[in-house]
């Protein structure tokens, strides 16, 4: 029985889910196509957190399986063109070009979500960089920042160590990219808000 009266429930030892379990499955959507980027992008930062994107509450097996299987890798298409993608450095230097971090293992994953901001034509790898110095990091977590434009700019070295994510060590091997919105206009809650043209650049 909680402080507030009410019946607490137990989980299930086999329904339990681990950060191990969060880690492998999320690890497991890096690495292919998914079958649907915006549902992916919309709940993975709250799945990498251990909580289940319908409930909002921590996360158990069957849960993490059904959004496994929500945005299951799709099986490569042979034979299809490459989409064109422009890739520019920032517009002006950043704070992680003064402040470098080491450099990070070869490349196993790539780890792409909102930006947790306002769909802004303004948002760019610089505004990310100030954004996200104001969270205490030295600058720009993502590797790649794609603006609503559809242009991809470098957010930091991409062979440099980022400080995002929960787990350390996937930090060492995963290029993170931000696609900039994630959050509604009017009251900031988190939405699917992806714009044609980011939708192309990333697929």
């Amino acid at each position: 029985m909680s402080k507030s009266g009410t019946p607490c429930t137990m989980t299930a030892l086999n329904e339990m889910c681990w950060d191990a379990d969060v880690e492998a499955a999320a690890l497991d959507h890096t690495r292919e196509k998914i079958k649907d980027p915006g549902y992916h992008w919309a709940t993975v930062a709250l799945v990498e957190e251990g909580r289940d994107p319908a409930s909002n509450q921590r996360i158990t097996m069957s849960q993490l399986k059904a959004w496994w299987s929500a945005v299951k890798p799709r099986p490569q298409q042979r034979g299809r063109p490459l989409s064109m993608l422009t890739i520019r450095p920032a517009v002006c230097r950043l704070r992680v070009d003064t402040f470098p971090t080491r450099e990070r293992l070869p490349t196993t994953g790539l780890n792409t979500s909102y930006t947790n901001t306002v769909p802004d034509n303004r948002i760019d790898a610089h505004a990310m960089g100030y954004f996200d110095a104001c969270m205490g990091y030295l600058g720009c977590t993502f590797h790649y920042v794609i603006r609503l434009d559809g242009v991809d700019e470098i957010g930091r070295n991409p062979k440099t160590l980022s400080s995002r994510g929960r787990s350390t060590t996937r930090r060492h091997d995963t290029i993170f990219i931000g696609v900039v919105g994630g959050l509604n206009f009017e009251d900031g809650k988190r939405i699917d808000n992806i714009t044609d043209t980011q939708r192309k650049a990333v697929a």
